[in-house]
């Protein structure tokens, strides 16, 4: 700050004045630019990293009537390949699924472009992929089973086609993700928008707490449920 004093000081005329303050927001700006905004890794966005299958049985059939139930294949290793590394423990948490992710996908799922239907139910269940599958299983999909229980940590969701017409499938699941990343994860700073590494955590009064690893903002945000 001295320095900075002597410089204005020591200005003879105005042009030159004005020519150190445009040299030091110039100079500020350059130090802000370090702290750069975080985006989630591109396979998030991949509807291909994402295996959804629908589950046949004699209570869902192609008629489009009932209870139709699919399941999220790969959904614990891909929770842990990037949810992990983008936003730490946290998404391990039973407070993460109950509070946040589970009653997301339930009730604000994106069947469609603008179109957000509840489903019946969304859970987190252990099945043999094998036998839930029949003869929609695939050979890759034992890489998701431990081979020791030879069950999968998968996610079911039950959908009542009667009421909202559409398929599960990994697009409208992916679009479902980005909307729930967008709106927990995502810094509301109009400047900043970073996403990647901020931490969430549960507040009061049905509110959560983001805090933006980039330019430290925190937001409360209304929890869906």
């Amino acid at each position: 700050m001295t320095e900075i004093y002597e410089v204005i000081k020591s200005s003879e005329t105005t042009n030159e004045y004005d020519s150190f303050l445009l040299m030091l927001d110039n100079a500020l700006e350059k130090i802000g630019s370090n702290r750069k905004s975080e985006k989630i890794h591109v396979d998030i966005g991949d509807p291909n990293k994402y295996i959804v299958k629908w589950i046949r049985s004699n209570e869902t059939t192609c008629s489009n009537t009932g209870v139709q139930k699919y399941v999220w294949v790969n959904f614990q290793q891909f929770i842990k390949k990037y949810f992990l590394s983008h936003w730490g423990n946290f998404i391990l948490t039973e407070e993460f699924y109950k509070k946040f992710f589970i009653p997301y996908l339930k009730n604000y799922y994106n069947i469609n472009v603008d179109k957000e239907i509840k489903l019946e139910s969304v859970s987190i269940e252990k099945l043999n992929l094998m036998s839930t599958l029949g003869n929609d299983y695939e050979d890759e999909y034992s890489e998701y089973t431990n081979k020791k229980k030879g069950t999968a940590t998968c996610i079911v969701f039950k959908k009542l086609d009667s009421q909202n017409r559409g398929w599960i499938t990994n697009v409208n699941l992916v679009d479902t993700i980005l909307s729930f990343i967008r709106y927990y994860f995502q810094c509301k700073n109009a400047t900043c928008k970073n996403i990647k590494y901020n931490n969430l955590e549960l507040a009061k009064d049905g509110f959560a707490k983001m805090t933006c690893q980039s330019c430290s903002k925190s937001t409360f945000i209304e929890i869906k449920s």
